[in-house]
C-alpha cells in the first residue's frame, strides 16, 4: 500500500512474487504509469493542443481479466478513441502502419477506430 507516499511522474515496474513451503515460486509483472500531466495540456509545434487518441480494447481480450490486453486470440481486433478532427490517424502493430482512409484494415465510425 503506497498511500501517502507521492510518486514522480514516470514508469514502475511492479513484481509480485510467491513462494511456497516447498519452494515453489510464482510471479506477476505489471509496469505501472504515473503521469499526472492532464490530456492536452501539452502544446504541438504551432502552440496548439495536442489531439486526443486512445487504445482501449482488444477483441477478444481473454486474459484473466477482460481488460488486461493479454490473448490468446490471434486473429483480434484492436479499437480505440481519437479526435476525429484532428488530423490524420495512424496505428502501428509490430511495425505495419495503417493510415485511416488508405489502408483498409483501419476504419472509422466517429471517434471510435478499429
Amino acid at each position: 500500500d503506497l498511500t501517502g507516499t507521492t510518486l514522480a511522474d514516470g514508469t514502475y515496474a511492479v513484481n509480485a512474487k510467491v513462494t511456497d513451503t516447498a519452494g515453489n515460486s510464482s510471479e506477476a509483472n505489471q509496469d505501472v504509469v504515473i503521469d499526472t500531466t492532464a490530456p492536452n495540456d501539452e502544446t504541438g509545434p504551432d502552440g496548439g493542443a495536442l489531439p486526443d487518441v486512445a487504445i482501449s480494447r482488444i477483441t477478444d481480450d481473454t486474459g484473466t481479466l477482460t481488460s488486461d490486453f493479454i490473448t490468446n486470440d490471434n486473429t483480434l481486433k484492436i479499437q480505440g478513441q481519437w479526435s476525429q478532427d484532428s488530423g490524420t490517424l495512424s496505428v502501428t502493430v509490430d511495425s505495419n502502419v495503417y493510415v485511416l482512409g488508405t489502408d483498409a484494415a483501419l476504419a472509422s465510425n466517429g471517434d471510435t477506430w478499429t
